[in-house]
């Protein structure tokens, strides 16, 4: 006859020579070897933890170099500065080639053009087609100019050198972010001044000038008129929010901007 003996401290029943066949029972493991199991598990568990991100990274990286970037997003130099333009320039508008230098760029809506000395200046002024209903017809919003010239100096240091000469001591409001002119990166900044005005009312302008150089010739857009807080509701018509530029010119420069290709340069 056999015997078993009692439920052992690990819930398990200990078998003994001549248990019956009914009989189901394990020996306990001893302590150490429950603990040497543990770590193993553990140390598995790890090691498939980590080969699986190590696979996982390696996917990642195989999927970033196969992967071809989307083109970068339009330029918006004087509303935002994203990026440089991509694909050909519209050909609608009017288009301007300075005679002395060949640089070319194309202009739509302005109340006055003219293109004296080479350089293109497009005025505008509440009432013909700028509609504000703080302003009475007539008053001078701003103006956009472009012109070109020969230089052996950087594009800051061309910036620097027409800001000094349209408004001598104009203090820096900000450096324009990712400037270009056309397809060529620049730099651009804007600038804070108060002109003498008969009235001595000391309005505050804006000045917003760009450059990008190409071949020793520099291209170079200023944007410079009263300054404007876009964010206003007075303004009837505009954009109702902040604007980089806050100057009126801006609202219609990034087309122009855009259009902008130096002699012999074709779009990419």
């Amino acid at each position: 006859m056999s015997t078993t003996t009692g439920p052992t401290p690990g819930g398990w029943r200990l078998a003994v020579p001549g248990a019956s066949a009914g009989t189901c029972a394990f020996p306990a493991a001893a302590p150490d070897r429950v603990d040497a199991t543990a770590r193993l598990r553990h140390r598995r568990l790890l090691a498939l933890l980590l080969g699986g991100l190590a696979g996982f990274v390696g996917l990642l990286v195989v999927v970033a170099v196969l992967t071809r970037l989307g083109p970068p997003m339009t330029c918006r130099q004087l509303v935002c500065g994203v990026h440089a333009p991509v694909g050909s320039p519209v050909t609608s508008g009017t288009l301007f080639v300075d005679p002395r230098t060949g640089f070319s760029v194309r202009y739509w809506q302005a109340s006055s053009v003219s293109t004296s000395g080479g350089v293109l200046q497009l005025d505008y002024e509440n009432g013909a087609g700028f509609p504000d209903s703080s302003t009475p017809a007539g008053t001078y919003r701003g103006e956009l100019q472009f012109a070109a010239m020969k230089t052996a100096t950087s594009p800051d240091q061309v910036v620097a050198d027409v800001a000094n000469q349209i408004a001598p001591g104009a203090q820096l409001a900000y450096v324009v972010p990712n400037a270009s002119v056309g397809y060529q990166a620049g730099y651009g900044a804007a600038y804070d001044y108060y002109p003498n005005s008969g009235a001595g009312n000391g309005q505050r302008f804006r000045l917003v000038v760009l450059a990008a150089v190409r071949a020793g010739l520099a291209v170079v857009v200023v944007a410079d008129g009263p300054y404007v807080d876009f964010s206003q509701p007075a303004l009837a018509g505009s954009i109702y929010h902040p604007a980089i530029a806050d100057v009126f010119p801006a609202l219609f420069a990034d087309p122009s901007i855009d259009s902008v290709l130096w002699p012999g340069e074709r779009a990419p």
